[in-house]
């Protein structure tokens, strides 16, 4: 065994005795790698389709989908900055969690199923939440520009911001399984 190897298997000892590092985390079967960087990877992964969307979209792509001008333009610019700041910076952020969180806690991940559903129900809310985030604001901004008057408030208008408010709430369920699974990873 050469130098270098022995020097890296004491450091490893010494990680391992201080609770500096935790010991490896049950294998994904067949794989070699652990579930909780399986899910991260997943994570960052999609990240990245996040990203290259919302650099697509304010860069060459507002040159050829273009946002409406006026009140409608700052829809579809606040959904860019969702699309980047929480796709992006927030699904990194997660799987980031997923990938120390055992570590931290010297155990495996707490719950495969449980990032399975935090994985699979923020991927289909959050881009659900953007498309309707850009039709209510749209709309809204649309309705007060025609000289919104509440007494004609139109129905459609009102049930677009009710399926706005009931995403935002699925939107928090959905970090639940996420925020769970992170503490029982790391306080057992």
């Amino acid at each position: 065994m050469s130098n270098r190897m022995h020097l890296l298997q004491v450091k490893y000892q010494i990680f391992l005795t201080f609770g500096l590092m935790a010991e490896p985390a049950a294998e994904v079967v067949g794989t070699g790698q652990s579930y909780s960087s399986k899910i991260a990877g997943n994570f960052m992964l999609i990240s990245l389709v996040y990203l290259f969307i919302g650099i697509f979209w304010m860069g060459p792509g507002s040159f050829l989908l273009p946002s409406p001008s006026g009140d409608a333009g700052a829809a579809f610019d606040t959904a860019r900055w969702h699309i980047v700041f929480i796709g992006f910076v927030g699904f990194n952020i997660m799987g980031l969690m997923y990938h120390v969180a055992p570590q931290v806690g010297g155990r495996p991940l707490h719950s495969a199923r449980l990032a399975r559903i935090h994985f699979w129900s923020s991927n289909v809310l959050f881009p659900v939440a953007v498309v309707i985030e850009v039709i209510g604001v749209s709309a809204y901004q649309d309705a007060l520009n025609n000289s919104f008057d509440p007494s004609t408030f139109p129905a459609g208008l009102l049930a677009l911001f009710i399926l706005i408010i009931v995403l935002f709430f699925a939107g928090i369920a959905s970090q639940i399984p996420f925020a769970y699974n992170i503490y029982k990873t790391i306080k057992g």
